[in-house]
């Protein structure tokens, strides 16, 4: 043994291993417990204690191995507090103590070896401005339970031709800070090692907290601590890692964060390929509870480095910052099981050449862009969601969603194909019902797979989120789910388009509460989720045609009634003196009740809903009375001429046969006629000239109207025939027409809109004859029984309807009644001889496409 100063207070003993115990005071007199660059050679292993209390620094050589304990202080104002040069190994205890150096005068711990291990286990509180622990080996091992705050210098850990392994297998715990660019530095030949565990934090000032290099091995950092890098330097990360031939791999259950001062300059990295061409393999997997932060890049900036295969593992929180830029080539695969976000423009550039996929069963969200290249698969399935509301997702080969994709905003998503798997949704529910999103690329949807939609109904102009599809080929099925976000719904003339450019995929609307309350009918109004053109699918609006048909179809049914059944011709009631002089005065009373029933059918078509066929019953009952005055036998002609004016009431009622429409109506109308008539010689033709009060209302409970119908009617009506008698037995053929006009109004739909009913023009031709008898009976009574039959024709059968909604849209409705039919009658006329009394009884009934029905009328007339 060789002491190359005295140590009066060391003491050491044996001789294949020494052991050296420092205290007290040396021989050079330096203070009490204080040991001082001593320099010790020994041929064999040695051990150096520096007791509690001690305080002092050491610098040791051998051939064999060395083993330091410090439990004191080793404070050193020039060179390193702890040097040990060993052979064969190097293991330096701090057991609680502290080693201080001056600044740039060298690492607070500097271990070498030859041919071992150089292992630092608990190295205590270390203060260097140099490198606070400094090894330099075939293999370096620094491991130990804590290691408390180093402070200016970071750890160095070098090996030219073995393997570096810092932490252990049970990791550092502790804080390194360091104002220098890296807060731990491991390098070697071969393979390198960096574990840090739970509680630890190392940061870096100015460049990164681990920088790991390997020249032929593998690279292998493990992170359960607080990993900082900040700075402005290339270097600046949280984690500086490069292999030449080997691979990279990254495990983080702790937290990783980078910032970047000069963010232009170039890209923060999470693991960064110094060497492009690496052939070796790239992996980083962030565990449950791991966090990276910050702005990301692999390739040094540059996205193009050749990798064996890449391997991105997410289960725990990572979340990019401003520019980012993953580059991976070979067989890439991207997992995310836990939280991605990415903030700012981000690219992930994969190889074409190779097999590259990206799988989600966690949370992906964007914010900026998101980019692909070389057309990678991305599959997201299970609960994962793929959040895109901030920002586009592009450059995707085939996007097989079977879980959640989300987009809100203006955005586009770019896959060449967008398989919607059965348990896949694509939704834009966010609240907002003007969210756009275009899929640059072809839909294929599967049964059972969804598309979630906000709209806005309550106006004329209806808003709608919508998906755009620019790719050819799109197939499949789908349903849609729909939620209006107003309280109410309107009418709209234009369809809401919300699925654009589909091709040959089909949408159904789903029968969840949302949407069968979005198209739920409102009063008079239905809505429905179709096909509108090709590849174009959304909602449309549409009238219940029976509803805004019911009060054109009411009034026209009663004026139908009025004109075919109710009213006839005078001519049965006419009666002038036999063998009257020329030109002789005559006059006569009359009176006439009438009352039946139709059922009318009616349908309503509309540009805007399926054509409605309803049925309206029409019941009826009245009189009228009427007095004429005449000239019997027109200057010697046989005719005779009459003028006379009637008046009456009749009451009407109508009800719907289709419940759902649920109409019905009542009219009070008073009348007076004016008429004139011509007889004789078996001729017998008339005219009548009407003016009808129509006093009424329609109901529908259903729809919440009550339309008053308060108008003029006015109606002119010609009849005329000729009656060939050939012994008792008669024939007489007549024809007719009447011409009536109604007067329109408008109807009020609460909460709804308007209704306005056009002038209602009907136009009615009849042809027929009778057939009967001339019987005479006790020589008083002359009876003529009957029976007719008569084909009537509407020339007006259509009215309009034009709705107007309360958002100002516009709708025409045209509404079809009768248009032919039969009527058939049995009557009977009768006069007596022997008095100026006639009268008449008949039973009709109607026959035809849109009407049925039946009607009873009687006269007497008293002539004078």
């Amino acid at each position: 043994m060789i002491i190359t100063k005295a140590m009066a207070a060391c003491s050491g003993s044996g001789v294949a291993t020494w052991t050296v115990a420092c205290s007290g005071t040396d021989t050079n007199g330096y203070s009490a417990s204080k040991l001082v660059n001593s320099r010790i050679t020994i041929a064999a292993d040695a051990v150096v204690n520096n007791l509690s209390g001690g305080d002092g620094g050491v610098s040791m050589t051998t051939l064999g191995s060395v083993t330091i304990t410090n439990l004191g202080q080793i404070s050193l104002v020039a060179g390193p507090g702890v040097a040990a040069i060993g052979a064969t190994g190097v293991t330096i205890n701090g057991a609680g103590g502290s080693i201080t150096t001056a600044s740039n005068k060298g690492p607070g711990i500097f271990g070498l070896s030859a041919v071992g291990n150089v292992t630092i286990t608990d190295p205590g509180n270390v203060t260097s401005g140099t490198g606070s622990i400094d090894s330099s080996t075939v293999s370096t091992l620094l491991s130990g339970l804590s290691l408390p705050t180093v402070l200016s210098g970071g750890v160095v850990a070098s090996a030219v031709a073995g393997n570096v392994r810092i932490g252990g297998s049970d990791g550092i715990a502790g804080t390194i800070t360091t104002t220098g660019n890296f807060g731990i530095l491991a390098t070697a030949a071969d393979v390198v090692t960096v574990n840090t565990k739970v509680g630890s934090v190392v940061t870096a000032a100015s460049g990164a907290a681990i920088t790991a290099l390997a020249a032929v091995g593998n690279v292998s950092i493990k992170n359960g601590g607080a990993l900082t890098g900040s700075g402005s330097n290339v270097t600046t990360a949280a984690v500086w890692g490069s292999s030449l031939t080997g691979n990279l791999s990254l495990t983080n259950s702790g937290s990783i964060t980078t910032t970047r001062s000069n963010p232009a300059a170039g890209y923060a990295v999470t693991l960064v390929g110094l060497d492009l061409a690496n052939p070796g393999s790239i992996s980083i997997t962030n565990s449950i509870g791991g966090s990276i932060t910050g702005r990301l890049s692999l390739g040094s900036g540059d996205p193009s480095y050749s990798a064996a295969s890449t391997t991105l593992t997410n289960a725990g929180t990572w979340t990019t910052s401003g520019a980012s830029q993953f580059g991976a080539n070979g067989v890439v695969t991207f997992s995310n099981s836990g939280t991605i976000s990415t903030s700012g423009p981000t690219t992930f550039s994969m190889s074409s050449s190779v097999l590259a996929a990206v799988t989600n069963t966690g949370s992906f969200s964007t914010s900026g862009s998101l980019n692909f290249t070389g057309s990678p698969s991305f599959t997201n399935s299970a609960i994962g969601i793929v959040d895109i509301s901030s920002g586009d997702l592009t450059g995707v080969g085939s996007f097989n969603n079977a879980a959640t994709l989300a987009s809100a905003g203006v955005r586009n998503l770019g896959a060449g194909t967008f398989n919607n798997h059965g348990t896949g949704v694509l939704t834009m529910r966010n609240l907002v019902s003007t969210d756009r999103l275009t899929l640059n690329g072809t839909y294929v949807g599967s049964p059972g797979s969804v598309i979630a939609i906000d709209v806005s109904m309550a106006s004329g102009a209806p808003t709608g989120d919508n998906l755009t599809i620019t790719g050819a080929g799109s197939s499949g099925s789908s349903i849609v789910t729909l939620k209006n976000l107003d309280a109410t719904k309107g009418f709209f003339t234009t369809p809401l388009k919300l699925i654009e450019g589909s091709g040959a995929a089909s949408f159904a609307a789903a029968t969840d509460a949302d949407t069968v309350a979005t198209l739920a009918p409102g009063k008079m109004i239905g809505y429905s989720f179709q096909r509108i053109s090709d590849g174009v699918w959304g909602i449309v609006s549409t009238l219940d045609l029976s509803a805004a048909g019911g009060p054109v179809a009411h009034t026209k049914s009663a004026l139908t009634s009025l004109n075919t059944s109710f009213f006839q011709n005078v001519s049965s009631l006419l009666a002038a003196p036999v063998g009257a002089a020329a030109d002789a005065g005559f006059g006569g009373l009359w009176i006439l009740p009438a009352g039946g029933a139709n059922q009318i059918s009616y349908s309503s078509t509309s540009t805007f809903g399926a054509p409605a066929r309803t049925t309206v019953g029409i019941k009826f009952a009245g009189f009228q009375v009427g007095a004429d005055f005449g000239v019997a036998n027109v200057s010697g002609s046989g005719l005779n001429l009459h003028l006379g004016v009637s008046a009456g009431q009749v009451d009407l009622s109508g009800s719907d046969r289709n419940v759902q429409s649920g109409a019905s109506s009542t009219f009070s109308s008073p009348y007076f006629t004016t008429y004139l008539a011509l007889q004789g010689n078996g001729f017998f033709a008339d005219a009548q000239a009407r003016r009808l009060n129509f006093d009424g209302a329609v109901y529908n409970a259903g729809v919440g109207f009550k339309a008053p119908i308060k108008s003029h009617v006015d109606t002119i009506a010609l009849n005329a025939g000729y009656r060939l008698s050939d012994g008792g037995l008669f024939l007489e053929p007549s024809i007719g027409f009447s011409r009536t006009r109604h007067q329109g109004g408008n109807v009020t739909v609460e909460d709804v809109g308007e209704l306005r009913l056009a002038n209602i023009r009907s136009d009615l031709g009849k042809v027929g004859a009778r057939v009967g008898a001339s019987l005479l009976i006790n020589h008083e009574l002359q009876v003529d029984p009957y029976v007719s039959v008569n084909f009537w024709r509407e020339l007006h059968r259509a009215a309009m309807t034009q709705f107007e909604a309360l958002s100002g849209a516009i709708a025409d409705v045209r509404t079809h009644t009768i248009q032919s039919f039969t009527q058939v009658s049995l009557g009977v006329d009768a006069k007596l001889t022997t008095a100026p009394v006639v009268a008449f009884l008949r039973a009709d009934g109607r026959f035809g496409a849109d009407i049925s029905g039946w009607s009873a009328t009687g006269g007497v007339r008293v002539s004078f």
